[in-house]
């Protein structure tokens, strides 16, 4: 996933899909894990799809709990991370998403990455117009 930032802008926000694919079982009990570059952090982790929902990290806990995950089910969850500033024609890698299995059998069931980057070249759309005075 590669998103572009506007310049100067301090956050990225990413729409991360998983979709569960095959035969495969249900899962009983799941977390996102968020692994983040230096000086980055999550802002917020929210479910948006198929329930909205504020996903929040326990402490002592790996990750963000996502619950159990039916067979061919498909979610999608809003991320937002804080970056420190990077110069212009710079992508870099800004966070790591895991779906990961909890419990007595742990194991990764999904990965992915959130890349941004700034170019020179990329003009932020115009504000919106004000409302109309009558």
């Amino acid at each position: 996933m590669e998103i572009m930032v506007l310049p100067g802008a301090t956050e990225v926000h990413a729409l991360v899909s998983v979709t569960a694919a095959g035969p495969a079982p249900a899962e009983p009990e799941t977390a996102l894990l968020v692994q983040l570059v230096s000086g980055a952090t999550v802002r917020f982790l929210r479910q948006s799809r198929p329930g909205r929902e504020e996903l929040v990290r326990r402490d002592g806990e790996p990750g963000y709990r996502t619950g159990g995950w039916a067979a061919a089910q498909a979610r999608e969850f809003h991320l937002c991370v804080a970056v420190p500033a990077f110069a212009d024609g710079q992508k870099r890698v800004v966070a790591r998403v895991l779906l990961v299995r909890l419990g007595t059998d742990p194991a990764t069931l999904a990965e992915g990455t959130v890349l941004a980057g700034r170019s020179e070249g990329f003009i932020a759309p115009p504000p919106p117009l004000p409302p109309r005075q009558r």
